[in-house]
């Protein structure tokens, strides 16, 4: 009696872990089919220290050449202005 109730409680515990394994294989694809893929491999190599801090000194000198553009044409806006002003004083 004893050996036939530990073959059953032993075919219940099978039974158990097999649909115990089946959902969790029922999760495991129903994941894996909603998950994200994640690249592993970037497309661009990364990029040359020595060449980004040039693309920075590049980019710097435009910045203070379009200051001295700008600064050249307040300088122009306040000459024609005060040629305009005395035009007008000497009417």
């Amino acid at each position: 009696m004893l050996k036939k109730k530990k073959i059953k409680q032993f075919y219940e515990t099978i039974f158990e872990e097999i649909c115990q394994f089946s959902i969790d294989q029922q999760q495991y694809s129903e994941w894996i089919s909603n998950k994200k893929s994640v690249p592993l491999i970037n497309k661009e190599c990364p990029k040359d220290p020595f060449d980004l801090e040039i693309e920075r000194i590049k980019h710097e000198a435009q910045l203070v050449e379009e200051q001295q553009k700008a600064q050249e044409k307040v300088l122009s806006a306040e000459k024609n202005k005060k040629g305009a002003q005395k035009r007008s004083q000497e009417k």
